[in-house]
């Protein structure tokens, strides 16, 4: 019996997380739009004898998400481990929305 409790009580408690997560799933109104990345990459073996080539990985994707995101704090080596954090940019979506408008409009006077 107390099984049974345990799964709904287990079941509604996902529930409420899914809720939760449903703006970072890709709904339009959500507070996690604007949301920071922090990526992370993991050495294995004599790899750690390299930091600067996953350094160089890292700057080349700040280089690549430039009109959506900065980096917030620099690739840092902890460990095994080298992280860095990307915060967006202010006008992050705002940029493509406008341009995917116009050439809806351009469509639409065809």
């Amino acid at each position: 019996m107390t099984r049974v409790k345990r799964s709904v009580h287990a079941r509604k408690k996902r529930r409420e997380v899914l809720e939760r997560t449903k703006g970072f799933r890709g709904e339009a109104n959500s507070s996690y739009k604007r949301a920071k990345v922090k990526v992370t990459i993991m050495f294995r073996g004599r790899e750690t004898t390299h930091p600067e080539l996953g350094r160089d990985l890292l700057m080349r994707l700040a280089e690549d998400v430039q009109d959506i995101g900065m980096v917030e704090s620099q690739p840092l080596l902890d460990g095994r481990n080298m992280t860095m954090v990307l915060a967006p940019t202010k006008n992050a979506g705002v940029k493509r929305d406008a341009q995917d408008e116009n050439i809806e409009q351009r469509e639409e006077a065809v």
